[in-house]
């Protein structure tokens, strides 16, 4: 068995490959140890996973979705009460919109004050630097890729030794070359309200 990254052995691996991240909600596309080598699998989740998922734009969607870590922790957000105090407001993973709300003395006795308020958060988010989200796509294309292939006599081979797949597989693991087009759009505004009647 090799990896289908670096193409060197990797029978002795340990480490299943999340294609998207367990923090982005998956359970299910996991690729089983030795595809993904754990040398791999480690840089890829240091170098590649890691930037892209702490990056303010994912973290603030991990928060309103409640997406939890491996850790079970849905990654805390700064917003304001009342559009005047700052706050940290901490989600629990399950069950509604619950949470923990920190703010300075000020912020706590306008809070003691009211009996309604609200919270609001950033919509201005910066989203991942284009290296980091064209590595993290090269990343899971390749690995798709190869969890499609599996289900035939030699799949995993031919995605190691196609050499159409270099020039991904060199991106995803050597950011080479630099820059690598994809496509964004904004469907809807973050803050959009839809109803469905």
């Amino acid at each position: 068995m090799r990896c289908i990254f670096c193409k060197r052995d990797s029978t002795g691996s340990r480490s299943r490959e999340h294609i998207i991240p367990e923090s982005l909600g998956n359970t299910t596309a996991i690729l089983p140890p030795g595809v993904v080598c754990d040398s791999c699998n480690n840089y890829f989740s240091r170098e590649i996973e890691g930037p892209f998922l702490n990056s303010p734009a994912v973290l603030a969607l991990r928060f309103h979705q409640a997406l939890p870590s491996k850790r079970r922790r849905v990654p805390p957000q700064e917003g304001l009460i009342d559009s005047q105090f700052p706050a940290i407001v901490v989600r629990y993973p399950t069950g509604p919109f619950v949470g923990s709300l920190f703010t300075d003395t000020e912020g706590a006795n306008h809070l003691l004050r009211q009996t309604r308020g609200k919270i609001e958060f950033s919509g201005d988010v910066a989203p991942p630097p284009d290296l980091v989200v064209s590595r993290f796509l090269a990343k899971a294309a390749l690995e798709a890729t190869a969890k499609r292939c599996m289900i035939a006599p030699g799949g995993q081979d031919y995605v190691v030794d196609e050499a159409q797949f270099d020039p991904v597989r060199r991106h995803a693991r050597e950011g080479w070359p630099r820059s690598w087009p994809y496509h964004v759009r904004r469907i809807y505004e973050p803050d959009r309200c839809i109803t469905d009647s």
